[in-house]
């Protein structure tokens, strides 16, 4: 409520208390940053909403896939081409896992350790385990591909808590292909409603597939547009400094929107939805 203020950022996960503040803040003709991605992929439309009625921005780059720049690139550097698929490893921790898997054999269990002990994952690693921590990301992604929400609970997903060393050691020896936890988001402009498709689940990639050389706790997207074609995207998902410098890069970019004039920020920084 302080005139003063004139972009909030909010960095402290949950539900409740963010969804609180990000409306209050859009409410007031403030701007908001956010890396929450449990807040964007359940409130896209309701957040969507509040910052056309406020003629906010909205910025979100820390919320999907990190430091790499995925969501400034599909809402500003693809502006005039269409998109209609994004296919990508979301989830830094399940990759380091299938990784340790893969090139060392250890088992998923001591995998988990050792990326806990590296700090890619919570003490609690079931979300990312599950495919649910990816889910949340591909809501995100379908949402802003199709111009309307696609909660994440219409976005099946399987983890890779069924995986074993042994499955990927023979998945690679057999079928010359290796295992990776992919996330998609399609869609398909038929009509006047587009349709989506979205889900996340263990791929098996052929060895020379760009997703296949991605290791460890990086990240990577295929983004298909009708004019660019193949575009991929990669670098780490997670970390304080990735995530620090996309948390400052959105800043920068509400700054400048608020610097060319207060209440008429750019199309980068709204969010992007119909029928709602």
């Amino acid at each position: 409520a302080d005139p003063a203020v004139d972009l909030v950022v909010e960095l402290f996960g949950g539900y409740d208390e963010p969804r609180r503040l990000v409306l209050a803040a859009l409410g007031a003709g403030k701007g908001a940053v956010t890396a929450n991605k449990l807040l964007l992929s359940r409130r896209w439309d309701e957040l969507a909403l509040a910052a056309r009625r406020g003629g906010t921005p909205l910025h979100f780059e820390a919320a999907v896939a990190g430091g790499v720049p995925i969501i400034r690139s599909l809402r500003a550097g693809l502006a005039a081409d269409r998109v209609d698929e994004v296919h990508g490893i979301l989830n830094g921790t399940t990759n380091f896992i299938l990784s340790a898997m893969a090139h060392a054999g250890t088992p998923l269990a001591e995998a988990v350790r050792e990326a806990q002990r590296l700090g890619y994952a919570e003490k609690d690693p079931t979300l990312d385990l599950d495919g649910t921590d990816a889910a949340h990301k591909v809501s995100i992604l379908a949402s802003l591909l199709a111009g309307r929400w696609l909660p994440p609970s219409a976005v099946p997903h399987e983890g890779i808590t069924a995986i074993g060393p042994d499955d990927i050691a023979w998945a690679i020896a057999e079928l010359k292909r290796t295992v990776r936890l992919v996330g998609t988001a399609v869609v398909r402009r038929r009509g006047n409603t587009p349709a989506v498709e979205a889900h996340v689940r263990p791929t098996l990639l052929p060895l020379l597939h760009p997703l296949a050389g991605v290791h460890g706790g990086n990240n990577a997207l295929l983004v298909r547009a009708a004019s660019a074609g193949e575009l991929m995207f990669y670098g780490p998902g997670a970390g304080a400094g990735p995530t620090a410098g996309a948390v400052l890069a959105d800043v920068l970019a509400a700054a400048g929107e608020r610097l060319a004039g207060a209440g008429t920020p750019g199309r980068e920084g709204l969010l992007e939805v119909s029928g709602g």
